[in-house]
């Protein structure tokens, strides 16, 4: 998957790229949109003799695939940022003629979403420090699954009966939750970014196993 950029180079000839998938003007490009570039490499096809349309692979992770750093207390609004400036050079209006660009567009809208969200934000934290991930591992903190199973089962009667006091106590609850989770698991992922220990990468997936019942709570206890 690639991401493309139109940029104005200054080339005089159309030169196909070395060996090594680099062209000197290229990578040149490629290192002031973003450090991350300079080392890869990427296709290039042109549009018009002074018009490349540079193809950059499109990371898997979120947080490459908008640019953003990779930390846990990430700034919403970088996010924000990123994800349109990204957007923008990959829009048909651009006229890059790119036949992938409505799924590389769907790809960065999921990055966006998952960094806006704590939860999945963590999760993908979690993957780059090489944890496991919910499939690897299903534990759950102790106690935990009798008490969201108690909670759930007063969010239901909530909702049957339609007790707009009881729904919003139970999602209160729910919120309260999520609030303890974020400080948890943020003070967890500074542990492990300071170590290697695979214990604290395993209790992190562990607390994020249960966070995301805490989520799905709080869809569930959103009134309709």
């Amino acid at each position: 998957m690639f991401g493309n950029v139109a940029e104005d180079l200054p080339i005089a000839q159309r030169r196909p790229l070395g060996a090594d998938g680099h062209d000197p003007d290229v990578s040149r490009l490629c290192h002031r949109i973003h450090p991350r570039f300079r080392d890869i490499p990427c296709q290039c096809r042109w549009s018009h003799p002074k018009i490349a349309i540079l193809s950059i692979p499109m990371a898997d992770d979120p947080f490459d695939c908008l640019l953003c750093p990779a930390r846990f207390d990430l700034d919403p609004d970088e996010v924000e940022r990123n994800f349109l400036l990204q957007m923008a050079r990959i829009h048909p209006d651009l006229g890059t003629n790119d036949p992938e660009a409505a799924t590389r567009a769907a790809r960065l809208t999921d990055a966006r979403n998952r960094l806006l969200n704590p939860e999945s934000r963590a999760s993908a934290l979690l993957g780059r420090l090489g944890g496991p991930s919910g499939e690897q591992l299903n534990d759950l903190p102790d106690g935990f699954l009798m008490d969201i199973m108690e909670a759930r089962l007063e969010l239901e009667q909530a909702v049957e009966s339609k007790d707009a006091e009881a729904l919003a106590r139970s999602r209160q609850w729910a919120e309260r939750q999520r609030e303890t989770f974020i400080q948890r698991v943020g003070d967890l992922l500074a542990s492990a970014e300071r170590s290697s220990d695979d214990g604290v990468l395993r209790e992190i997936r562990t607390q994020l196993n249960a966070w995301r019942y805490i989520e799905r709570m709080i869809e569930q206890a959103r009134p309709t």
